[in-house]
């Protein structure tokens, strides 16, 4: 059929002999009413036939159909290279005696309103499965190979049997809803071995898996509507992007956000990389690195924690959250921000950071709040590789909070310190240092010892430079020189 049209209320073609190749146009505007239990259809009686949808081929399922109202493909195979456009009904592709049968899809399917179903969906090299309008929904068990794409752009598109294979890309945007599972929510796992692509678009699933050597991007607006479980060797990256994960994320690979916003509704267990340049991500639940973990930030990140942040982290030489000169003003440093809006009480911050001496002159005067004299604030180890932090918040001009720092490996033999260059503490909030835990700060806001606690043996110190002998000698000199003229 090449180069024609077929229009009709199709009931039934039957062919005895051979393959059928369409390339022309195959549209069915309507079925009988009253009949959505016998479907219309095209019958390839004889064995090992073949219908194939050329390039130039289209198959129209228009939105005239009833919702309940099917055609089918009955032949040994059933392959598209064409359009297979389905606005309303089902389309099936069966056996020559009416069993599902498995199609290949390595052309367009539109699934605008409309049903595809067929045993197994193969959705080849150089295939697009796509929902633009409406609602669209794969039936049964969909594969998505590598070279493959399936995308919802503006419409929602269901796989009610799943996403079995997603090895090829999957893309959401313009608004699209990608839904794996026969609930509204999602009820089955997704697992990506491709790239998964996110802009102005929700998945909803039972939970994403991102293997190894996958991908998930988003460069806009974008939901996970469920967990997220970033596998070693996994890349999650926005770029750009506003990022919502609505359920836990455990993050075994790599996190790169750009320029973009990260909101994480659930718990988070970071055990790969964290990286962000510049970002702001919202904790709304606990945020927790495990010994193998390692967040590395750049200046202008801000991290705001709801709940508890937990650092297990022994990765000391590739944690970055200073980047600033210490002593200068930290305004565009890494920041942590913890601002308890919700009022759940006391957040806690297990601290991984050791009491590292270098660069002390003496001992602070009182030893629990004193000033820690330094050379130079260049020569502090206790800012270098020691998980030091650029500036911390706490609550702000509206919400008082209560944090208590600690420290992360009790019983190891190290004294925990926080080395932070800006300590900036708003209204009546509260930092709680714990026993055994020190605080070193350099600049600060106009906080007072009444929104400070120290347990135990806890202690909190500025830390201040003290010039060299030599440089005192000078100045000495040089206020003598200076008066001794004054006298001439």
């Amino acid at each position: 059929m090449a180069g024609s049209s077929l229009t009709a209320p199709l009931a039934a073609l039957f062919f005895s002999n051979g393959d059928f190749v369409n390339r022309g146009v195959i549209t069915v505007n309507s079925l009988n009413s009253n009949d959505v239990v016998t479907p219309g259809v095209i019958v390839l009686s004889e064995a090992n036939a073949i219908f194939s949808n050329a390039p130039d081929g289209r198959l129209v399922l228009e939105s005239t159909a009833s919702a309940d109202q099917l055609f089918a493909i009955r032949a040994a195979v059933a392959v598209n290279h064409g359009s297979n456009i389905v606005n309303a009904g089902a389309l099936l592709y069966q056996t020559s005696t009416g069993a599902l049968n498995s199609f290949t899809n390595r052309g367009v399917v539109a699934l605008n309103g409309g049903r595809l179903s067929a045993n197994v969906i193969v959705n080849a090299s150089g295939g697009m499965i796509e929902t633009t309008s409406n609602t669209g929904s794969l039936v049964n068990a969909t594969f998505n190979l590598s070279g493959g794409t399936v995308r919802a752009s503006g419409g929602v598109l269901r796989a009610l049997a799943g996403l079995n294979t997603q090895a090829g890309l999957v893309e959401i945007t313009s608004g699209g809803t990608l839904i794996v599972g026969s609930t509204l929510a999602g009820n089955l796992f997704l697992t990506n071995s491709g790239t998964i692509s996110m802009n102005n678009g929700t998945l909803r699933s039972a939970g994403l898996i991102n293997q190894a050597g996958a991908t998930v991007l988003a460069t806009g607006p974008a939901t996970i509507a469920s967990s997220l479980h970033n596998q070693a060797g996994g890349v999650v990256t926005a770029n750009t992007a506003n990022v919502t994960v609505e359920g836990t994320f455990t993050n075994a690979g790599t996190v790169a956000m750009i320029n973009s916003f990260g909101r994480f509704n659930g718990a988070v267990v970071n055990s790969g990389t964290w990286s962000t340049d510049p970002t702001t991500n919202l904790f709304v639940s606990n945020f927790s690195v495990t010994s193998a973990g390692t967040v590395d930030a750049d200046a202008g990140d801000v991290y705001n924690f709801r709940e508890n942040f937990s650092n297990l982290s022994t990765q000391s030489n590739t944690w970055d959250t200073l980047n600033v000169t210490v002593g200068l003003t930290g305004a565009g440093a890494t920041k942590f921000v913890f601002d308890d809006v919700a009022a759940n009480g006391t957040q806690s911050w297990s601290h991984a950071g050791i009491l590292l001496t270098g660069g002390f002159l003496g001992l602070p005067s009182p030893l629990s709040n004193g000033v820690q004299e330094v050379s130079s604030f260049a020569a502090v180890t206790g800012f270098q590789s020691n998980f030091a932090l650029g500036r911390l918040e706490i609550g702000n001009a509206g919400t008082n909070s209560l944090v208590m720092v600690a420290d992360s490996f009790t019983g190891d033999g190290n004294t925990a310190a926080l080395f932070v260059n800006d300590l900036f503490i708003f209204g009546a909030s509260q930092l709680i240092v714990s026993n055994d835990t020190r605080v070193y700060y350099v600049n600060a806001n106009s906080w007072s010892s009444a929104n400070v606690t120290l347990l135990g043996n806890a202690e909190i110190h500025q830390l201040q430079v003290i010039p060299e002998p030599s440089a005192l000698l000078l100045i000495t000199a040089a206020v003598g020189l200076g008066w001794l003229r004054r006298r001439v």
